[in-house]
């Protein structure tokens, strides 16, 4: 079992980011998610405790990390991370917690989502379904349903540039995981990349996206669970 208590602080460091943490923990505790969340603990109880570190704020949303491990979005779809932002999502007046349940029928329309940050940022949202078309066999994972990109920080999603329409959620069979995943970009994305296929949608990899535009770890990562509503009580 590693010892994470023997690990030298990165808050100590000033050198708490997701890239480095990752390196350090992601490879190595891959496969060792107690040992992850007591590291986050430890350095979170270590900046609580009257360090001036300026992203005292957003890291407590590290607290967050757990429902993403349990229900395997960490593994599935992305590499462990350390939440480093505040992303608040809205279906109308519904806000979406992680693990909630929302029917495909309030969903029609793209959430809005407010995020964090300064102005000079820019950051990167995109929306996938890990379980399509079945969660017993996702042949077809993932299925992209949205890309935002360019959002000015402490902005909505509205402010940013679609690239990918958005498509409500349609789960045929089971209960799927609709995942929207937060990225700080490192330079403006320019409208003339490589798009992903939004003919079929099918057998999208936000880590593949993330790689060819440099986004590198998430910053903030919000999921709700959904299912195939029976005609009868669609917008209900």
């Amino acid at each position: 079992m590693v010892r994470v208590g023997q690990e030298t602080s990165l808050i100590e460091t000033r050198q708490f980011t997701p890239h480095l943490c990752c390196k350090r923990l992601g490879l190595r505790l891959r496969e060792n998610w107690e040992n992850y969340l007591v590291y986050l603990k430890r350095e979170l109880k270590g900046i609580s405790n009257g360090s001036s570190y300026t992203e005292v704020g957003s890291l407590m949303a590290a607290s967050s990390i757990n429902p993403l491990i349990m229900c395997k979005i960490i593994g599935d779809v992305v590499d462990p991370f350390v939440p480093t932002a505040d992303m608040d999502v809205y279906y109308a007046t519904k806000h979406v917690t992680n693990g909630c349940s929302i029917k495909p029928s309030m969903a029609f329309n793209p959430p809005t989502v407010t995020i964090s940050g300064l102005p000079n940022e820019l950051y990167t949202l995109v929306m996938t379904d890990p379980d399509m078309p079945s969660p017993s066999e996702p042949s077809m994972r993932e299925w992209v349903h949205w890309i935002v990109a360019n959002i000015p920080g402490g902005t909505n999603s509205g402010q940013g540039k679609e690239i990918v329409p958005y498509m409500e959620p349609c789960p045929a069979v089971g209960i799927h995981r609709y995942i929207l995943i937060l990225f700080r970009q490192s330079k403006y994305v320019d409208q003339t990349i490589e798009k992903p296929n939004i003919i079929t949608r099918a057998n999208f990899n936000t880590r593949a996206f993330s790689h060819h535009l440099c986004l590198g770890f998430p910053v903030a990562i919000v999921y709700f669970n959904a299912q195939k509503e029976p005609i009868n009580q669609r917008n209900v």
